[in-house]
């Protein structure tokens, strides 16, 4: 058993693994259903013995270990020798779908049914809710505005205090300074007497006019 470069890896793009990476830490690098390769592929379509990477100079290669159901390379299936490994290359063993790569900075990011990365579609999402709870929130502001607005509105056309219940004053009360009658029957000319005015002593009558 030869010891690989810790950079190669493969990494499961489907099936029951998906999302997974494998550093091949060992050469062969077995891979089948039984508990004894050192990579298990829990599917039924996965023979027990199924395929084994192997290490030859420095570069791996794919062989077929007489599975049930064929080992297939970029979709074609592996059959005789062993087939060398590109980085990049598609290894399909039953369901499972796994990628080859000599650089783990070059794993491709898993792919969600629609075509576009999971991270990508999370970042997405994340961006959609941001945006709806920012126009939530400018509808909520935009609606206490024109309330306001419309409160102090009719606050102007009642004379009220913006804002502020009107305070409405009893009618009625009577003046600080109640008025004053004056009561009837008091003569408005007052009567001067007739004939002559006494004087003093000494001096002479003076007539006064009749009435």
């Amino acid at each position: 058993m030869s010891s690989p470069r810790s950079s190669s890896v493969i990494r499961a793009e489907s099936g029951p693994l998906a999302g997974q990476s494998f550093a091949l830490d060992r050469s062969p690098f077995s891979i089948g259903r039984g508990a004894g390769n050192a990579l298990v592929v829990p599917d039924t379509l996965a023979s027990r013995q199924h395929a084994s990477l192997e290490l030859q100079g420095d570069r791996w290669f794919l062989r077929d270990l007489g599975s049930s159901n064929g080992t297939f390379l970029n979709r074609q299936a592996v059959s005789g020798s062993p087939q060398p490994l590109r980085s990049g290359d598609l290894v399909g063993i039953g369901d499972s779908v796994f990628v080859f790569t000599t650089d783990i900075q070059q794993i491709p990011r898993p792919q969600a049914p629609g075509g576009q990365p999971v991270a990508s579609q999370r970042q997405r999402s994340t961006w959609i809710m941001a945006a709806a709870i920012a126009i939530v929130l400018v509808i909520v502001i935009v609606a206490a505005v024109l309330l306001f607005n419309g409160l102090a509105g009719k606050d102007q056309e009642t004379g009220a205090t913006p804002g502020l219940p009107s305070l409405g004053l009893p009618t009625g009360l009577p003046s600080a300074f109640p008025s004053l009658e004056v009561p009837t029957g008091f003569p408005t000319e007052l009567p001067l007497p007739t004939g002559g005015l006494s004087l003093p002593t000494g001096l002479p009558d003076i007539p006064l006019p009749g009435p």
